[in-house]
């Protein structure tokens, strides 16, 4: 199993997440990331296939519980940190600013918390940081 995969496992089972919680969740459409010339892009469609577009630079992409924002990674001047955004795309906003890279991002079911994956600690570790203060912490050592 690869490390990505054994983290977002772990992403999930730390933060609690059930099936019904994921099955409630209120997402306006998929969104995935596309390898352009220019580097990873995101890009959301509607469920039935249908309007296309993209709405930022990054990878990762991951809807918020209640379909309002996205988490999601962007490498900028080498590092690779976490960051939200609108669903539109607007309100880029920043969350970690560490030298390691970090990634799989993972919403907590309430939507105050994202939890990720770095070795800013020397080996990787599952942290989460808080929507709105921005406080971090680690929760599973890998």
């Amino acid at each position: 199993m690869s490390e990505k995969l054994t983290a977002s496992i772990l992403i999930v089972l730390a933060l609690g997440l059930s099936q019904q919680a994921l099955s409630q969740q209120q997402t306006p459409g998929l969104v995935y990331t596309k390898f352009a010339a220019s580097g990873p892009e995101i890009w959301r469609v509607d469920t039935d296939g249908s309007n296309s577009r993209r709405i930022g630079a990054g990878a990762d992409a991951t809807w918020s519980p209640d379909g309002a924002q996205l988490a999601f990674v962007k490498e900028v001047d080498g590092n690779v940190d976490v960051y939200t955004m609108d669903a539109d795309g607007g309100n880029v906003l920043r969350l970690t600013s560490d030298a390691a890279d970090e990634h799989s991002p993972t919403w907590s079911p309430d939507g105050s918390m994202i939890a990720f994956n770095s070795d800013r600690s020397g080996s990787d570790q599952i942290w989460r940081t808080n929507v709105e203060s921005g406080n971090w912490g680690t929760i599973q050592s890998t």
